[in-house]
């Protein structure tokens, strides 16, 4: 059985440095576990506006 799992996290710009090093260290940690056969980190340029989500999209 196969299991799929999608995070996204919207960083502060001024904790950047802070979670991308966090990341390193989950990465290394997630690497050692059984069964794990596929670990990807991606980062985004951009950031989601969740007062427009909340708001919605003007017409």
């Amino acid at each position: 059985m196969s299991f799929t799992e999608i995070c996204i996290y919207q960083v502060k710009p001024q904790k950047v440095e802070e979670f991308e090093a966090l990341m390193l260290e989950a990465k290394s940690l997630l690497e050692k576990q059984e069964g794990l056969t596929l670990l990807r980190l991606v980062k985004r340029g951009y950031h989601i506006d969740m007062e427009q989500i909340k708001e919605g999209l003007p017409i």
